[in-house]
């Protein structure tokens, strides 16, 4: 049996906490990053997670910088990927329903 998931749930999560620099505070008390099923997609949590607690600014560029630090930046497709999740969806006003999609 395959625990529960949704690629498209995750994409949106991420591309709302790329795009608007409020997102984390809202999700961070519900969504960790063993919520993701997809390593890539927990790996770029994490890089969020750590900029946001640090008070960074969180967008494609610093978390491509904190991937490259990490070492993780080919494991989650490249800044390419970044772009790609950041251009997934056209308005961020779906990310506090899909906080709680990972984890369900």
């Amino acid at each position: 049996m395959n625990p529960p998931q949704s690629l498209d749930a995750e994409q949106s999560l991420l591309a709302c906490l790329l795009k608007d620099r409020t997102a984390y505070g809202l999700i961070e008390p519900i969504i960790d990053g063993r919520d993701f099923y997809y390593k890539k997609h927990e790996q770029i949590f994490e890089a969020i997670r750590r900029l946001s607690e640090s008070f960074k600014v969180v967008d494609i560029g610093t978390v491509s910088e904190e991937l490259v630090r990490a070492g993780l930046i080919e494991q989650i497709g490249g800044r390419v990927y970044l772009v790609e999740l950041a251009e997934a969806i056209a308005s961020t006003a779906g990310g506090g329903h899909s906080a709680g999609l990972p984890a369900e």
